[in-house]
């Protein structure tokens, strides 16, 4: 028993973020306990969407990784670890000048708060940094344009800025 709030060992919980949602980004997540307060994490993000002008936010990503629960499983706080990999081609959004066709490997740290809604609902709330090595080729951002260069190097960068519903089965 957490204050009024009695989680009924859930075992495993599907997750999909709003924020990714809301940059037209498909995703899911699939998690399980390993322990009382440990419990392993996989979400894959997806994108296959070009907009008007060719602005694109193209991408497929993996991110699996584990949380250490304060109290348990599903709630109260959590820092996370998390590998990453993805293939992405971007441009057209925040600026016209530039688009980016490449992948990304890296590993990030993170942290968040589970919010207790019904025995079965939570809403998911998580932060987390991190440092991906990057391979991409920069173009103007119109369709069939002039290549730029190739960039390959490690970049420290938001990893994570989520706001989920999670559900426990």
């Amino acid at each position: 028993m957490i204050g009024c709030i009695q989680m009924k060992g859930q075992n495993l919980s599907v997750k999909s973020s709003m924020t990714m949602l809301a940059t037209t980004t498909l995703n899911a997540e699939i998690a399980m306990p390993v322990s009382k307060s440990l419990s392993v994490h996989v979400p894959v993000l997806y994108n296959p969407w070009v907009f008007k002008q060719n602005s694109r936010i193209q991408q497929l990503t993996a991110m699996p990784g584990v949380r250490y629960w304060k109290q348990q499983y599903g709630v109260n706080y959590f820092c996370s670890a998390y590998l990453i990999a993805s293939r992405y081609h971007m441009g057209g959004w925040l600026d016209k000048k530039y688009r980016y066709d490449g992948v990304g490997f890296g590993a990030g740290i993170g942290g968040g708060y589970s919010y207790v809604l019904t025995d079965h609902w939570n809403l998911d709330f998580e932060i987390g940094v991190g440092a991906v090595y990057v391979d991409y080729d920069k173009c103007a951002w119109q369709k069939n344009s002039r290549f730029y260069e190739n960039v390959k190097g490690i970049r420290l960068a938001v990893t994570k800025l989520d706001v989920s519903f999670i559900y426990f089965f």
